[in-house]
């Protein structure tokens, strides 16, 4: 099994969502109910290699890929857009505990191509008795307000944001049955370690492990002619928001919407209910994946007296017929590569082998210069002040090298130094993407590429290299996910990507 499961898609039907038989019991303590049972959550982030449940987790993870639909969702009648192809993230996970009987893990949903506002997706796996988990897959449409909130573990009010739909088990036998309930996800107090003050009381735990906070769960919404039966209802896949409530920041939102709940201690509670109306659900935290952005690193490496070294070495190297460059491991130490080849049509400098601790790399495209023909006259060499494909080639490789390695893929660069009309310029590469989009099988060689590029420009010729190269990487290599960024003279950095339409360039100038 792969560290990352890669999932496919298929079209669930449209009432094709969790039905899950909730049992109604009288507690013989109500405390168990209000969760005074001396349990408090806890929840830490793990890979899924560190889970102890790992064996029993990868069936249903692998089961999620026949229930995520393909197609674009609704949330409250709203389309959002969620892109196509999925992974689940399994080096970061959510794993909750409320007690030695009960817990629960949380996994994000990576889509590729999808837009910066794309819902949140999560999935919540709450064990079985027999040792199996029921799987619920969370989509939740998040201000960035909201994500700050969760960031801070502040109350979230996620009227409207929301959908839960269960993704195994589904039983659709009892729809004659005369209560009905969905899953929704609620905001959830969460008290201090000693279980006296709730969030935003003072606490001597405040700023501690052992603070309270507002966490997270999914519970049922149940409604009916009577309260004795309780079963589950298809999720509309336009699904709706939560319940009543008072929000405590707002004076209205989606706060449970029953007078007492809590999280199990047990597999045996999840959805129970008693008569009095006290409603047992599943704790989960949102995961939300900040946007890849490379500012951070580019500007730390701005400031890294060897790096500059070398790029000051490849600047003053322009007049040379040849390429030369660096790679850098790991450690922070650079190996110098000159072994390049050069004929009047093109320049290759052989950079070796990608090892374990290969970091990135910078070279030259120097300058341009006479070189014989066949026939023994003088010709113009003139040569790319962009980066090529096979310098993408080589890019996509490291990138695969760094995912294997743990190596973290936003510190991977690589580097273009030239000259062009007078003027220095310097370029890299930084992945933005998911692990989805690193791809290493090409559908062309490099020496193929080289020529079709060579034709592209030629095509091009009125449009800029920048835009030229962008076009070309996404609509010819079809690598998505990569910004080219342009290292500016004064030491700032500008990202540049494709509009929507593939048309234009949009800069972005990294914060100073």
């Amino acid at each position: 099994m792969n560290k990352k499961l890669f999932l496919r898609l298929c079209l669930m039907l449209l009432v094709g969502v969790s039905a899950f038989s909730c049992r109604t019991e009288e507690f013989h303590n109500e405390e168990e109910a209000h969760g005074s049972t001396g349990l408090r959550l806890t929840s830490q982030r793990i890979s899924l290699n560190e889970a102890k449940h790992r064996t029993k987790l990868l069936p249903d993870l692998e089961k999620a890929e026949t229930a995520i639909e393909k197609k674009a969702l609704k949330v409250q009648g709203k389309s959002v857009n969620i892109g196509n192809g999925i992974t689940i993230d399994t080096d970061e996970v959510i794993y909750i505990e409320n007690g030695p009987d009960y817990h629960t893990y949380t996994f994000s949903v990576i889509r590729d191509n999808a837009s910066a506002n794309a819902p949140v997706e999560n999935i919540l796996l709450t064990p079985n008795t027999d040792g199996s988990y029921r799987v619920f897959h969370i989509v939740l449409n998040l201000t960035e307000a909201d994500k700050a909130k969760i960031a801070n573990r502040e109350y979230v009010d996620y009227k409207n944001k929301q959908q839960v739909t269960e993704l195994a088990g589904i039983n659709l036998s009892s729809l004659t049955q005369k209560q009905i309930c969905v899953p929704h996800y609620f905001s959830y107090p969460v008290s201090c370690k000693e279980g006296l003050h709730e969030p935003g009381q003072p606490c001597a735990y405040a700023g501690t492990s052992g603070a309270a906070y507002w966490g997270s769960i999914v519970l049922y919404d149940c409604f009916g002619e009577e309260p004795e039966t309780i079963m589950p209802t298809p999720m509309p896949i336009d699904g709706g928001g939560g319940g009543g409530g008072t929000s405590p920041e707002e004076g209205e939102g989606q706060n449970p919407p029953y007078e007492c709940t809590s999280a199990a201690t047990n597999p045996t509670q999840v959805g129970l209910v008693s008569p009095t109306g006290c409603f047992i659900g599943m704790p989960s935290e949102p995961i939300v994946r900040p946007p890849a952005d490379p500012c951070e690193k580019l500007k730390a490496q701005g400031t890294n007296t060897e790096f500059n070294k070398r790029v000051n070495k490849l600047k003053d190297s322009l007049n040379l017929k040849r390429e030369i460059g660096y790679i850098e491991k790991t450690d922070g130490t650079f190996d110098f590569k000159n072994d390049a080849s050069t004929n009047e049509s093109s320049n290759s400098l052989t950079l070796g082998n990608i090892l374990p601790n290969t970091k990135g790399y910078m070279h030259t495209h120097p300058n341009d210069f006479m070189v014989m023909d066949a026939e023994g006259y003088e010709i113009p060499r003139k040569g790319f002040k962009i980066f090529s494909p096979g310098d993408v080639m080589y890019f996509m490789r490291m990138l695969a090298n760094a995912k294997q390695n743990n190596i973290p893929l936003l510190d991977i660069y690589c580097v273009m130094v030239a000259k062009k009309n007078g003027e220095i310029i310097k370029y890299q590469l930084r992945f933005t993407g998911n692990i989805n989009q690193i791809i290493t099988n090409f559908s062309n060689t490099s020496f193929d590429y080289k020529n079709m590029y060579l034709k592209y420009f030629q095509e091009n010729k009125k449009r800029s290299d920048e835009l030229n190269f962008l076009k070309f990487m996404d609509e010819k290599m079809y690598v998505k996910g990569v910004t080219l960024v342009k290292m500016n003279t004064n030491g700032t950095f500008t990202k540049k990507t494709l509009n929507a339409d593939k048309t234009q360039i949009v800069n972005e100038e990294c914060p100073q």
